[in-house]
């Protein structure tokens, strides 16, 4: 399974595999919310990366754009 998000907004793109099917209803749902949290939290980091060269990074800190420090996760 795959989640394409936007820093400040829903997730763009959800791509369910076959064997994320076998979860069931409730479990599909918690892993794509807990899939799509994760997704804007990267995104967010992303962002605050790629801004930290030009502002402060207190700043973009403070306007709620944070570093994620979440362990990679491989698709699944």
């Amino acid at each position: 399974m795959t989640v394409i998000a936007t820093p400040a907004g829903p997730p763009q793109q959800i791509t369910v595999s076959r064997a994320s099917l076998r979860m069931g209803p409730q479990g599909l749902a918690a892993e794509i919310m807990r899939i799509a949290e994760k997704a804007r939290r990267d995104a967010n980091s992303r962002l605050h990366q790629t801004l930290e060269r030009v502002v402060d990074p207190r700043e973009l800190t403070a306007m709620g754009i944070e570093v994620s420090h979440d362990e990679p996760e491989w698709r699944l």
